[in-house]
């Protein structure tokens, strides 16, 4: 089984272009939160005060895995959701008074992730961390 997986991961690799996958999932959430903290610690130097917070969208893709068809997916997800723990500590240990965190949602099946493939969409709608609040349908508020 193991030796199956692996095979087709790395057939899936020989078709993946995981350079663009890096740089729009990771880099580029690299790079914002590193313009948020230059400009929030500006402010907070000014102010004296708490600057704000940083919050960077992952997926459980980086938790998780979920499933071996979004492998590049994953690994830019799971690299953004360290580096947010890394910013994390970073502004604690210097007392930049910016707090930084990261959401995880799961998957949600839209007409894209159809279009990916019959699978994908399938993996998703089987994950039991995909509520069905999470996929598309929301309560109705009781305040409403």
């Amino acid at each position: 089984m193991w030796k199956t997986d692996l095979l087709f991961l790395f057939r899936l690799l020989e078709h993946v272009v995981w350079g663009e996958v890096v740089e729009q999932e990771l880099l580029g959430p690299m790079q914002c939160c590193l313009e948020a903290g230059r400009r929030l610690s500006a402010i907070a130097e000014a102010t004296q005060s708490r600057a704000g917070r940083i919050i960077s969208f992952c997926s459980m893709s980086g938790k998780t895995g979920v499933h071996k068809h979004v492998a590049p997916y994953a690994a830019a997800k799971g690299a953004v959701r360290l580096m947010s723990k890394a910013a994390a500590v970073h502004c604690a240990q210097n007392g930049d008074k910016i707090r930084v965190n990261s959401v995880h949602p799961g998957g949600i099946v839209t007409p894209m992730t159809q279009a990916v493939g019959k699978q994908v969409a399938e993996a998703i709608a089987r994950d039991p961390r995909n509520k069905p609040s999470v996929r598309g349908t929301t309560r109705k508020s009781p305040l409403a």
